[in-house]
């Protein structure tokens, strides 16, 4: 899977902003449209076999952004979060990375996920 960001429900501004950044690093930023929200996460990033179904999402957008991150070592994926932070990219409270777990979700059943994981975090916290 070739470098790539994925964005849901970011502003503009900072659409405009981690799109910068990413041309700068060869990493390419794309902007999931919220009617495209029904298809998988593997049909976002252009993974074989992840063909789209041409189902249109109506609704609302997602409560919080959400960065997903692709094809990245751990090397790379510290360097263009440190990048992002030194750029002053504000912190995203739901940050992913594309697994072959998660990349036959949809980005709904992603965030839920992510979702769950905070509040079992904030549990234990106290």
């Amino acid at each position: 899977m070739k470098k790539m960001i994925l964005l849901y429900s970011y502003p503009n501004d900072m659409n405009k902003k981690i799109s910068d950044i990413c041309l700068a690093c060869e990493i390419e930023c794309k902007k999931i449209p919220k009617r495209r929200f029904l298809q998988t996460i593997g049909n976002h990033t252009g993974a074989p076999g992840h063909e789209g179904t041409g189902e249109v999402y109506e609704g609302n957008a997602l409560d919080e952004p959400v960065m997903l991150l692709a094809g990245m070592n751990g090397r790379e994926l510290d360097n263009i979060l440190d990048t992002f932070k030194n750029l002053g990219v504000p912190s995203v409270g739901f940050k992913a990375i594309v697994t072959s777990h998660n990349i036959n979700w949809t980005i709904f059943a992603l965030y839920e996920e992510l979702a769950r994981e905070r509040e079992a975090i904030q549990k234990r916290q106290g």
